[in-house]
């Protein structure tokens, strides 16, 4: 059963506060997406109840970014009473798993970085963008993630 994305931001959230890692909105915006392609790829159903958003500049998930925007472009400085709030379903182990590969794969990079894997011209975002939708259609995550778990 899908996570509201709250819950996975808060995952990701407390696991850079515990490990010392730096977290922007940008990044947690990134990783949430990676986390939902790779469990549709492998699941065939969506982690997060959102649907993906299609923003100018990338992928978007809305409650996400209206959670974490008062940070701007900064690091995520301190832990949220969002959180302390929302965080109240935590990831079984089907979730669980998708959240430490992608934690794994993306703890040590950046947002910038992040940001142009997710806007190469074959990503659900530039298909998505290009076509002039508003949000990523699950089915095209999946298809593109797939090729990904494919090779490992």
């Amino acid at each position: 059963m899908a996570q509201p994305a709250l819950n996975i931001a808060c995952y990701f959230v407390n696991r850079a506060f515990s490990e010392k890692v730096t977290m922007t909105n940008l990044k947690l915006q990134k990783m949430i997406y990676i986390a939902n392609g790779i469990y549709i790829a492998k699941h065939k159903e969506p982690l997060i109840i959102e649907r993906v958003e299609v923003w100018a500049y990338g992928p978007v998930i809305k409650p996400v970014y209206d959670c974490f925007k008062r940070f701007g472009a900064d690091n995520i400085n301190k832990k949220t009473v969002e959180c302390d709030i929302i965080f109240t379903n935590y990831p079984n182990a089907k979730e669980l798993e998708i959240l430490e590969a992608t934690w794994d794969l993306c703890k040590e990079l950046n947002g910038i970085q992040l940001s142009n894997w997710t806007h190469r011209p074959e990503s659900p975002w530039t298909i998505s963008m290009n076509n002039k939708k508003s949000f990523i259609p699950d089915d095209l995550l999946g298809t593109y993630f797939d090729q990904f778990l494919k090779k490992n």
